[in-house]
């Protein structure tokens, strides 16, 4: 198909799609789990503050630095802590896992305190090794003030940030068995009354292929939600933020990514998808690769991707663009994914570059028939002069 009928096509197919689906939230996005290729986004790397999806990053943490089976105990300052709890009190112990149940299903804010003096010393110590974590996962717009996500107008991340710490998080077997668990009792040393902790996420009822992930709110952050669905071996996260009706809103963007796009090719970092000739170069083709973990989505009804490469003389080194993907977006649009080469690629020796070219050849034709036609001039003239000596 030429690429001018892609373009009509892509037209027609954005205008269907009328620019992917209609939230409620201030700030959204949906992701590939896999690979973290964005399907759909609306006010992504705004700032915004997180409310109790903060509590991933405090869970994941809380999994990485603390052995299983560890006993937690609540410190002096315990009951200071307001909002969601599980009650605790100065002293009290629980389980690394029960704790976590309870950190992750109730949202209990006095639990999340309670992992952050166990692990770091305080509040503010803990608040540094979440800003790190999330650093090293690749967010660039995140600043955690706190463990829970209480209101503070400098605790701050952003959609697409919390989509990574979720990505990162859902990796984790034991973060993901307990996110998708809708209820579950804690073993405690106190208060016999409070054992039953319960998800506060209800798409767990509703929907069998959602695991997770966590609820928020606060009336700064507004109702928010991160989410993870697995239907088909493919996991989609969505995150919303300031929304209106954080469940209804989810639906929506699931319903979407399952149903209205299509998922075309998944390639990893390194994955070969074709060759491409190269002037003056020693070989024949050039590989070319994707540049980063990467899933192609499109909507159902967009044509083909195309293989779009630039032209390049050798030598070329690896990691040099190649050319681009270009295929229709989730929403309709021409979307495009850079390609580069897979290795160095010399040029061919002067020699060998001269002995493949029929230009080179033809002239050196030419000159040799010059060559032989003045020798044939010269020749006898230099036999005459011998005649007239003798």
């Amino acid at each position: 198909m030429r690429w001018s009928a892609v373009l009509l096509l892509a037209a027609t197919v954005s205008s269907a799609l009328a620019q992917g689906p209609e939230v409620t939230a201030k700030a959204a996005i949906l992701i590939d789990a896999d690979t973290g290729t964005v399907l759909f986004e609306k006010n992504a790397h705004t700032r915004r503050q997180p409310a109790s999806t903060t509590k991933m990053m405090t869970g994941l943490l809380a999994l990485e630095k603390i052995p299983a089976g560890t006993m937690i105990t609540a410190p002096g300052d315990i009951e200071k802590i307001g909002e969601s709890s599980l009650h605790l009190r100065p002293g009290e112990q629980l389980t690394r896992e029960d704790a976590l149940y309870a950190l992750l299903l109730r949202s209990a804010n006095d639990m999340a305190h309670t992992l952050a003096v166990h692990i770091a010393g305080s509040d503010a110590a803990f608040a540094r090794m979440m800003n790190e974590r999330a650093k090293a996962i690749g967010c660039k717009n995140t600043s955690f003030k706190n463990p829970h996500g209480l209101p503070n107008d400098q605790h701050q991340t952003t959609a697409y940030d919390l989509a990574l710490i979720a990505k990162e998080a859902m990796k984790n077997e034991w973060f993901k068995r307990i996110v998708s668990t809708q209820k579950w009792f804690v073993m405690r040393s106190n208060n016999q009354k409070d054992l039953l902790v319960e998800s506060t996420n209800k798409l767990l009822w509703e929907d069998a292929f959602v695991e997770g992930v966590k609820t928020g709110y606060t009336r700064a952050a507004g109702r928010c939600f991160v989410g993870s669905r697995n239907e088909g071996n493919l996991r989609l996260i969505s995150v919303v933020l300031g929304s209106e009706d954080w469940a209804e809103d989810t639906r929506t963007l699931f319903n979407w990514g399952y149903n209205q796009v299509e998922l075309r090719a998944r390639y990893s970092k390194g994955d070969i998808v074709g060759k491409v000739p190269i002037d003056g170069a020693s070989v024949e083709n050039a590989n070319v690769q994707v540049s980063g973990d990467f899933a192609m989505f499109s909507p159902a009804s967009a044509p083909p991707a195309e293989i779009i490469f630039t032209e390049q003389t050798a030598p070329v080194a690896a990691g040099t663009l190649a050319g681009k993907l270009r295929f229709v977006g989730t929403t309709g649009e021409i979307a495009e994914y850079p390609l580069v080469f897979a290795e160095d690629i010399p040029a061919k020796p002067l020699i060998l570059t001269l002995a493949g070219n029929w230009r080179t050849w033809a002239a050196m034709g030419v000159m040799g028939l010059c060559f032989a036609a003045f020798r044939g001039r010269r020749r006898p003239q230099r036999r005459v002069s011998r005649l007239h000596a003798r």
